[in-house]
């Protein structure tokens, strides 16, 4: 950096340029001290013709005077000068700018006149005394008199001025075109001298710009790689980004580089160079900015970065949709968006500063360089400063030094450091070494790697050796340690070992899709008996992807299976508990003798069937729905819901006769619902301490047995005497309650269960109404109506009494109510049921039976007759299948228990309108006198409740 400062301070000391004094466009050169080693800028109040180019026809005899002038300072903006009429000349004008030498002295060298405009220019040389040695001197694209006739070129050029003939006056003549740019005119101050220096000077700016692109080009591509190289780092790419703008926006503007590779000029290429000085200028700032922000760890200042996106994107959206006539004009914007970011930048460069982040100064001065650079243009540009050198450049160079010595002191540091570790490693290296022998040594687990060809590596944990009860593991394969020894098929070992093998030397995908071969748990069989691993396999992946080896844990579980087992059989056992304990023995034991019997039927029927018997089907399904609904009945959940997949298997034999009939499976399901009922059994007798009864039998105490047997004694003595019929009634009365239990009592029991039933379907809890006469009920009789009424009251449940919201709608309580009527008709028990809730549709039934065939469209079925159909096997009206019912075997299996036990059930139609969707009906059961006896003639109570 220092022999650049040199070569540019002797450039600059051994070419000094004066500056004349222009003074009305004329300017006396007897007073200027021009020399061998000098030159003068032309600065001053030039003439200016709008819209004419002059000739040497018009200087015939010295100044134009026919033609209207306005004075302009040259550098300067041509626009909104006063023009000869005293308004502002506009943008977009042309025409000449003259200015008269006088008094020139006769040099022995040839002058050079160096020039710059940013559109389009021609420069002559005129000499009034001499016409036909008119000197075109320079010239920049094409000027013409209209756009169309007009080619800008930005380009800065050197002409060469042949020696006077004599002192003068000579009239130097710029024809200018400023159609395609705002503000056009001379920005640079012309400068004449000895053409050796203004070569020279030439050829330094061409050097000078050479190597700054070439900089600019290797910061970029350097950054560009670290980036690529370390993707982490961020800030390099920034860096690149910023480097590179930077350098394409001097390529473009400097007029050098578009030059040699445009020789011709175009008014797109002026429009595309324009266009990428803006963009440039604003997308360069952008990239400092978040260059900064990573460099030195600003990320709470990400604010910034978001907020600068909205100007960005707007004004560089802006320069791509318009022309240099127009954007140009909001330079304004352009410099406050570059004052702001400056302004950011150099607030974190400083505070970094502070804060003695590394490489923080020496950004701070390449950064200062810049901006002092990057104003320097601009008041050059906007005319307040005259000077033919352009200082950015030279802060982009600065800059460029500046972040080498960041870097390499960053690097630097990265070395020291990297040294530093590498000193320290082998001792790391050892200490983490030991570290994970000991921790092997330690962990009560078994711990191996598997590494190719399949053999276990010697670094194992010593707990390995208990686990597996082996010595020797090392170089051994792990079919020999371990899968020969365990409970695995040949043909799970062989899978295993395949796995392992097609893993190693292969990518981590090839475990990803085949580690669902490898086992969880192995079962290590030993003398002493058998032990459970639990088996962890991880791939050790090296940086290539690839898998080295993969890392085997073995932990033995055996004592935490046993304690899980034990804490599920526990588990298990409380939620039988729970479901028991609000049972009572009574109840329990009537639900045991009847499911065992039941099942016993099903399993010798299932015995003595080997092929599908659609009878035979339909009895086990009806004996397991009964089961079902039963255990439903007592909170028995888990029995209900195995019950209920039983029932769904049997309901697919019924419905596809194309299923195949398992005799096996069949009576395998049996036997596990025997054991989930002998399971209930075993917890309601060991923990809960009561005793399963036989129902059949009622428990007379001794002490009973010896007064009755003296009692009747008593009436064998006195046969036909007074105290006979007193004996014989008192006896009577005692066995008759021994042998009968009271009808509304068993009735309560039976209806107990109803309000879960209700909140299983969503339904309010019905109002239970139980009326009409007292008689006691057989152990048959009792059974019988357990079995018939449950499934009675699921169905009215289910599909008679509507929800709370239907019920309100139709204007009925929200509450339901089920009644329940005894009476003795013609020595037979009848038992009326009927609930309010929305009847038999027997319009649906019809339907179904027209569906199933069981009516035919031209016969004519009365109404009564119509809904006897609900007994008819695999009928139902029910929309949907749910586990309460719906499947149309319920009331059938009603109907066979009542006639098994020499009992009738019929159905009466409370409505007699025909058709009605739904129809009020009453259910009535007749029952022999066998089962009941009345026990109080003429009695009769009516019992409410509400369960």
């Amino acid at each position: 950096m220092l022999r650049w400062a040199l070569l540019l301070g002797w450039l600059l000391a051994s070419t000094v340029a004066l500056a004349a004094v222009v003074n009305d466009g004329r300017l006396d050169l007897a007073h200027e001290k021009l020399g061998p080693k000098s030159k003068i800028e032309l600065h001053g109040p030039w003439r200016f013709y709008p819209k004419v180019f002059l000739g040497t026809a018009d200087f015939a005899a010295g100044w134009p005077t026919d033609k209207p002038h306005a004075m302009v300072p040259i550098p300067g903006p041509l626009a909104g000068v006063p023009g000869p009429d005293g308004q502002p000349l506009p943008d977009g004008i042309w025409g000449s700018f003259v200015l008269e030498l006088r008094n020139v002295p006769k040099w022995t060298p040839e002058l050079g006149l160096r020039l710059r405009g940013d559109t389009a220019y021609r420069v002559l040389l005129i000499d009034p005394a001499h016409p036909d040695n008119t000197q075109t001197v320079a010239k920049a694209g094409l000027p013409g008199p209209r756009p169309q006739e007009s080619i800008p070129q930005i380009i800065e050029q050197l002409g060469r001025l042949k020696a006077p003939q004599g002192p003068g006056p000579y009239y130097l003549v710029v024809h200018l075109s400023g159609f395609f740019y705002v503000n056009p005119n001379l920005w640079i101050t012309p400068t004449m001298g000895p053409i050796q220096i203004m070569e020279r000077e030439r050829d330094w700016v061409q050097l000078s710009e050479g190597i700054i692109m070439g900089m600019l080009l290797i910061m970029t591509l350097y950054n560009f790689s670290l980036y690529v190289h370390r993707r982490e780092d961020i800030s390099s790419l920034w860096l690149a980004g910023f480097c590179g703008l930077i350098m394409l926006r001097f390529a473009t503007t400097s007029g050098l580089l578009t030059a040699f590779l445009f020789p011709v000029s175009t008014v797109d290429l002026f429009e595309a160079i324009r266009k990428v000085e803006f963009a440039t200028t604003m997308l360069s700032a952008s990239c400092l900015l978040v260059f900064v922000v990573h460099t030195f760890g600003f990320k709470s200042w990400a604010w910034a970065l978001k907020w600068n996106h909205i100007p960005v994107l707007l004004l560089t959206g802006l320069i791509g949709v318009t022309d240099a006539t127009f954007y140009p004009r909001l330079l304004p914007l352009f410099l406050l968006h570059s004052l702001v970011i400056s302004m950011l930048v150099l607030g974190m460069v400083i505070l970094s500063m502070r804060r003695r982040r590394e490489g923080s100064l020496l950004a701070f001065l390449g950064l200062l360089s810049v901006a002092v650079g990057g104003w320097h243009d601009v008041l050059i540009a906007m005319g307040h400063l005259r000077t033919p050198i352009f200082m950015m450049p030279y802060g982009m160079v600065a800059l460029v030094f500046s972040q080498g010595q960041v870097i390499a002191k960053l690097f630097s540091s990265a070395f020291r450091t990297a040294d530093r570790l590498s000193r320290n490693l082998a001792e790391e290296v050892d200490l983490q070494t030991l570290d994970i022998r000991s921790m092997l040594d330690h962990i009560p687990q078994g711990v191996m790697k598997l590494v190719a060809p399949g053999v276990i590596d010697p670094g194992f944990s010593r707990h390995l050796q208990e686990v597996l009860a082996l010595d020797e593991i090392a170089g051994r394969t792990l079919d020999q340690v371990l899968l020969s020894r365990s409970s695995l098929t040949a043909d799970d070992r062989e899978r295993i070992q395949a796995t392992l093998s097609s893993c190693l030397g292969e990518e981590a995908l090839a475990f990803e899709l085949n580690c669902a071969q490898l086992p969880v748990e192995i079962r290590l069989l030993q003398p002493q008996g058998s032990r459970i691993l639990q088996m962890t396999w991880n791939p050790v992946i090296d940086k290539a992807g690839i898998i080295t080896r993969i890392l085997i844990t073995c932990h033995d579980v055996t004592d935490m299976r046993r304690f899980e087992a034990a804490a599920e059989e526990q588990k298990l056992e409380l939620s039988y508990i729970q479901e028991l304990v609000d049972v009572s023995t009574e109840k329990f034991s009537v639900f045991y003798e009847t499911s065992v019997r039941m099942l016993d039927e099903n399993l010798r029927l299932v015995n003595l069937n080997r092929n599908r018997n659609f009878e035979i089907l339909k009895i086990l399904f009806v004996n397991i729905h009964t089961i079902k609904g039963a255990a439903r009945t007592l909170g028995f959940g888990k029995l209900a819901n195995w019950l209920h997949e039983v029932e769904q298997s049997y309901a697919g034999l019924l419905k596809d006769p194309e299923q195949g009939w398992d005799q096996n499976e069949l009576s395998l399901a049996i036997s596990q619902t025997q054991d989930m009922i002998e399971y209930y059994k075993r917890v309601n007798e060991q923990k809960l301490g009561r005793v399963t009864e036989k129902t059949s039998m009622v428990p007379v105490d001794r002490e009973f047995l010896v007064q009755h047997t003296q009692m009747l004694k008593r009436m064998e003595s006195d046969a036909m005497g007074t105290g006979f019929n007193e004996a014989l009634v008192e006896a009577l009365v005692t066995f008759e309650e021994l042998a009968f239990q009271d009808g509304h009592v068993i009735l309560r029991e039976i209806v107990a269960p109803t309000d879960k039933i209700a909140r299983d379907l969503g339904k309010a809890p019905p109002e239970i109404i139980i009326s009409g006469v007292n008689c006691g009920i057989s152990f048959q009789g009792q059974q019988l109506l357990r079995k018939v009424l449950i499934h009675i009251i699921r169905n009215a449940m289910d599909h008679g009494i509507e929800t709370p919201e239907e019920r309100l709608k139709y204007g009925k309580r929200p509450q339901g109510t089920l009644t329940f009527i005894f009476a003795e008709v013609r020595n037979r028990l009848q038992v009326t049921i009927t609930d309010d809730g929305r009847g038999l549709s027997l319009i649906k039934l019809e339907r179904r039976a027209l569906e199933l065939g069981i009516l035919s469209a031209s016969h004519a079925t009365h109404m009564e007759q119509l809904a006897e159909l609900i007994f008819y096997p695999g009928l139902s009206t029910a929309d949907t299948l749910t586990e309460v019912s719906g499947r149309g075997i319920g009331m059938d299996a009603v109907k066979s228990f009542v006639e098994e036990a020499g009992g009738s059930i019929r159905i009466v139609i409370e409505n007699s309108q025909f058709r009605l969707d739904h129809c009020p009906f009453s259910l009535v059961i007749s029952l022999p006198s066998t089962l009941y006896l009345r026990k109080s003639a003429g009695l009769s109570s009516t019992i409410s409740s509400a369960s």
